[in-house]
């Protein structure tokens, strides 16, 4: 077992959570924007929000796969402060201040996870997707491939970086990277979706229905799957196709309503 593994199967059992590498359609929280804007990341926060924007595509980036969140409270957190200043107590306090949606504060807390311990990747994935939600690509994509030189097989971390280079409007390195995240998880829908609105965003739109698809194969109910495929139903001007995924968007998750 890599150093990696090692080091997330120690903290999932020292924080007493089910570890997540990010990215559970159900589950994740998410990036949203338009695709049709100069700005593809104006953000919406969890998967099971509605998008407020119905003018074009949206974004679900940096999500996850099938394994569940790490949750906390704002009580645990206040119990977590008055812990020593363990390694232990810092991711803890980061992942409690991630899940508040407070982002600033848990790169900080993973930071001093780090100073502590710079030879835990998990930590680096885990400040990868703090940066990932400050929209701080550059500093996200830093931490992904550190988090990579500890185990390069877990597809999560590709799927992380892929949606930086995404949100910086670098398609062709963001496209590579979920490439390798399907290839080491062909049955995650996440990639898919992701790789998906790459191709949108660069006009690619048959390429994108078929990743869009794929993704709804393997989630039948990833509503913003269908909801990206019926946007580039439409702009292929294939109305009759559009109208049938706007529809599942509106039973699945009242989108398009």
């Amino acid at each position: 077992m890599s150093a990696f593994n090692v080091a997330r199967v120690v903290s999932g059992l020292i924080l007493v959570l089910t570890f997540s590498l990010f990215l559970s359609c159900k589950n994740t929280a998410i990036l949203d924007g338009k695709t049709n804007g100069p700005n593809q990341s104006d953000a919406v926060i969890s998967l099971g929000s509605l998008v407020h924007n119905l003018d074009g595509p949206t974004q679900v980036p940096e999500i996850t796969s099938s394994q569940s969140q790490p949750t906390s409270t704002r009580n645990n957190f206040e119990t977590l402060t008055s812990n020593k200043n363990t390694f232990e107590t810092y991711v803890q306090m980061g992942i409690a201040s991630f899940t508040e949606k407070r982002y600033t504060r848990s790169v900080d807390m993973f930071t001093k996870a780090i100073e502590l311990n710079p030879r835990n990747g998990v930590v680096f994935f885990h400040r990868g997707n703090s940066y990932l939600y400050l929209r701080q690509y550059e500093k996200a994509i830093v931490d992904f491939d550190m988090a990579l030189q500890f185990d390069r097989k877990v597809s999560q971390i590709y799927n992380g970086r892929g949606r930086s280079y995404l949100g910086k409007g670098d398609h062709k390195s963001a496209i590579g990277d979920f490439n390798s995240a399907i290839k080491l998880d062909p049955g995650d829908p996440i990639p898919f979706y992701n790789r998906g609105s790459s191709y949108q965003l660069l006009g690619q739109r048959e390429d994108a229905i078929a990743d869009f698809s794929r993704a709804i194969e393997l989630d039948s109910s990833f509503v913003y799957a269908y909801y990206n495929r019926g946007w580039a139903y439409k702009e292929l001007g294939n109305k009759e196709l559009a109208a049938l995924d706007f529809d599942m968007t509106c039973k699945l998750g009242d989108l398009m309503c």
